[in-house]
């Protein structure tokens, strides 16, 4: 900017030195009402040049940018994110909870649990022989919900519980975030049997990328019916005691700072989703670069002022008659 002012300085003054060696002018009124004598007339000329010098300096800010890079604060708040890993696999139509099977009594506590934290963005993924996202990492609770509610058993060709290859997508998702914490809720009910990933090694992949893993088991260790798929489209009715590996399940949560549990109702499922804490969201201060125009307003006013006060002089306060 300095820069820019130097060539107004010198043609200024160069014209005041050529103004000073011309031949005097006769200043005379051009209002009746002013006296011919006064002799504050002969400096109007001058008054002139220093007004346009005067608005030429004004623009000068605006020219130099003044206002274009001006950092503006702004402040938001960084939500926790939670991604929902659903088993779906066919053990999960057990009906060893009640009134329902473990699929359906999950589904209506996890939207319990969903509206007990409306702070959160929430994803929803389902994997049986492979994880499958339904829903991505959004504030809208609604559409999880809708989706929720849509989720059913695995069919034929799909079925199994590929958890280590359930953990390691959902870790995947969370990889990239501002949020202020990342959880992933894994509910199961069965032993990793598909996949080329360990759980426990997801799980160390997910401690790598900060993520926690909270799980919780389903299964009441009984022999309880459930609907096997079969390739016909049919669903074969199964009576069994379905295995829950409670040791491995431990082990992944622990590796990542989370929480393990087992329960063998919905009440239980209900008061495990209840403990386990997301966190709040985080306030944050963010700096951006933004264009404030009261300066470049104040600039090009000023300039308009003192040319319209110039012109006004000139034009209608005095006249010369060049000497």
């Amino acid at each position: 900017m300095w820069g820019l002012t130097v060539l107004p300085v010198v043609v200024f003054a160069l014209g005041w030195t050529r103004a000073g060696r011309r031949a005097p002018s006769l200043v005379f009124s051009a209002f009746p009402w002013i006296p011919i004598s006064f002799d504050s007339l002969s400096f109007c000329p001058r008054v002139a040049e220093i007004l346009r010098f005067l608005a030429v300096l004004s623009v000068l800010p605006v020219m130099a940018g003044i206002g274009s890079q001006t950092p503006i604060q702004a402040s938001s708040r960084t939500p926790p994110a939670l991604l929902i890993v659903l088993d779906i696999s066919s053990s999960m139509t057990a009906e060893d909870f009640k009134p329902e099977n473990r699929l359906q009594e999950a589904k209506k506590d996890l939207k319990n649990f969903i509206a007990n934290n409306p702070h959160a963005v929430v994803g929803l993924m389902v994997f049986a022989a492979v994880p499958r996202l339904l829903v991505p990492l959004t504030s809208d609770h609604e559409t999880v919900l809708k989706a929720l509610e849509k989720a059913a058993p695995a069919g034929y060709g799909e079925d199994g519980t590929a958890l280590g290859s359930g953990i390691a997508s959902a870790a995947n998702r969370l990889r990239n975030g501002t949020w202020s914490s990342r959880k992933i809720l894994l509910i199961t009910d069965g032993v990793n049997n598909r996949g080329a990933l360990t759980p426990l090694d997801a799980a160390r992949l997910a401690r790598e990328l900060g993520i926690s893993i909270h799980a919780v088991g389903l299964g009441t260790n009984e022999m309880a019916r459930y609907f096997v798929p079969s390739a016909a489209g049919s669903l074969t009715e199964v009576r069994a005691r379905i295995d829950i590996d409670d040791e491995a399940l431990a082990a992944l949560a622990q590796a990542t700072d989370g929480s393990y549990q087992r329960v063998r109702n919905s009440e239980e499922l209900g008061r495990a989703l209840s403990s386990i804490s997301l966190g709040e969201a985080r306030a944050e201060s963010t700096s951006s670069a933004g264009e404030d125009l009261f300066w470049v307003r104040a600039c090009t006013w000023t300039a308009l002022l003192l040319l319209a006060v110039e012109f006004a002089l000139v034009q209608f306060v005095i006249s010369e008659l060049p000497g």
